[in-house]
């Protein structure tokens, strides 16, 4: 087995002995040997030949893509127009990297100076429209590593988003690839669920931390995650029926679980402000206020709405009575056991 560079996008193939062509992965092209190994042979043998080999190493095999990072930064300040060094600069922020920070490395994404460096090696390409589909496809491929990974809970928004924003853009640059559209409705559709199953646990925490995480998720999924589904769904209807049936099928299941999730939501959803008097989701006074939404209020129209608006501006006010003894005080005394009274009054004449 040989080394070769497709000579359409560029990208590294292996040429098996005994034939003398092969498609590319990437791109659909059928590589002519000779031709792939003459292209492989010029571009490691040039000027900035020996960087781009390390740099690969390194990447290919895990070590770092921050090594790869810089080795591929080095051949273009040798060479601004070295394609395949804008490549592989470009997919070593699309996989992310390690960066030095005061306390130490820490993992992150740069994804604006990611699809940057691509747009740069497409526009450097001799055939661009065979880079856009390698591009497409690389990016296909780290999504699809994401979709397999063995969340938990739903992953940090950070990466959620870097996602979001790499699938969007490689669609627009190469709409025509099925295995690009499917994989971005698969990980439009687990991390809608994966959102939601986020929302329904972390109802009663009142942290102003866990109020963060859920607002943001929450601005994900009506923003980017939900949108674009939508967006992808005709183009794959054309383009594979039958998966497009397993699709609406797994949707409507999905929706299910979701209708399922806003009723839990609202079952076990206490009254914030009370529980952060108490500190705690099961103090008698807390499920006092709960057995009364759930048998009076919620059986009036009037008192569906109140618990709407209640349940809407609530989870600020209760996480700052959380961070403040005194406020907690004058809370419970002004608020809760006022509240209390008249719920045992009401409940006292129905």
């Amino acid at each position: 087995m040989s080394e070769g560079l497709c000579t359409s996008c560029g990208a590294e193939i292996s040429l098996t002995d005994g034939k003398d062509e092969i498609n590319c992965a990437y791109c659909g092209t059928l590589a002519w040997r000779p031709e792939a190994e003459t292209k492989y042979n010029e571009v490691m043998s040039g000027s900035i030949g020996d960087k781009l080999q390390l740099a690969e190493k390194s990447f290919r095999n895990g070590e770092s893509s921050e090594i790869a990072f810089r080795l591929y930064d080095q051949a273009i300040e040798e060479d601004e127009n070295a394609v395949e060094a804008w490549f592989g600069r470009g997919f070593c922020l699309v996989n992310g990297l390690f960066g030095h920070c005061e306390g130490g490395l820490q993992f992150g994404y740069k994804t604006a100076e990611g699809i940057s460096s691509l747009e740069s090696a497409i526009r450097l390409a001799t055939n661009p429209e065979s880079a856009r589909r390698r591009a497409g496809i690389v990016i296909a491929e780290r999504v699809a590593k994401f979709n397999k990974k063995p969340f938990w809970h739903f992953p940090n928004p950070i990466e959620v988003t870097h996602c979001d924003t790499l699938l969007v853009w490689a669609l627009d640059k190469y709409p025509q690839s099925e295995f690009l559209l499917k994989t971005g409705v698969e990980f439009y559709m687990w991390a809608r669920k994966k959102a939601w199953e986020e929302i329904k646990d972390s109802i009663g925490m009142i942290s102003e931390e866990s109020q963060i995480r859920r607002r943001s998720i929450k601005t994900l999924l009506d923003t980017s995650l939900t949108p674009n589904l939508q967006k992808y769904l005709p183009a794959i209807a054309v383009m594979d029926p039958v998966y497009m049936k397993e699709v609406i099928e797994r949707l409507r299941l999905l929706g299910e679980e979701m209708k399922d999730v806003r009723q839990d939501i609202v079952k076990k959803s206490g009254c914030f402000i009370a529980t952060a008097c108490y500190g705690n989701y099961d103090h008698p006074v807390v499920m006092e206020l709960r057995y009364f939404r759930d048998n009076c209020l919620e059986t009036s129209t009037v008192g569906q709405a109140f618990v709407r608006w209640y349940y809407q501006w609530s989870p600020t006010f209760a996480s700052l009575l959380a961070k403040n003894r005194m406020l907690k005080a004058l809370a419970r005394g002004m608020i809760v056991v006022p509240v209390v009274l008249i719920a045992r009054l009401i409940r006292g004449k129905s």
